[in-house]
């Protein structure tokens, strides 16, 4: 998986980077390159077994959080491996939601698009979800405690809430 962390990103290096001028200077969530990639494209290598397991991470994800925007991008050279990326769109009626679209949302399961289009098995799905076994209350509520003001300003009342929503769904997808 590529290596993310927070970033700080420079009006210069935003001046010298054209497709960068929708953003503002200051902390942002950023990832290495991972090198000798793909544009971004839709389903590919689904039956490539090192992905197999990746794409059911995703699924899991993507319905975890609730992902609008599947974009996917892989490895030029074998195994051609899948990576995503741009999760902006995530949670209801993300990135613009609130506490009532969060109180609305539908029953949490993977993602039924990223499942079908790849065929993923129960097997996998489980093993995926096996993952949300290692989270907490508290690990969550300490991610979303650290977000940076510069991110878009979230009062707590709405912090609470998505703190509420991503534990009452991981609850949900572990069991």
């Amino acid at each position: 998986m590529a290596e993310v962390g927070l970033v700080d990103v420079s009006q210069e290096l935003i001046g010298l980077n054209p497709d960068m001028s929708h953003m503002t200077p200051g902390l942002a969530h950023g990832s290495r390159v991972v090198p000798d990639c793909t544009p971004g494209a839709w389903f590919r290598y689904v039956d490539v077994s090192e992905n197999r397991p990746r794409w059911a991470l995703l699924a899991v994800l993507y319905g975890w959080m609730v992902g609008a925007e599947k974009q996917f991008f892989y490895t030029n050279q074998p195994p051609h491996l899948v990576y995503s990326f741009d999760h902006d769109a995530f949670f209801p009626n993300g990135p613009d939601w609130s506490v009532a679209d969060l109180e609305a949302a539908q029953y949490s399961d993977v993602d039924e698009v990223i499942v079908d289009q790849c065929g993923l098995r129960p097997a996998e799905l489980n093993s995926a979800c096996q993952y949300l076994q290692k989270l907490t209350r508290e690990i969550i509520a300490s991610a979303i405690a650290v977000v940076p003001d510069s991110f878009g300003a979230v009062p707590e009342k709405e912090r609470i809430a998505l703190a509420r929503y991503l534990w009452d769904r991981c609850e949900t997808m572990r069991s």
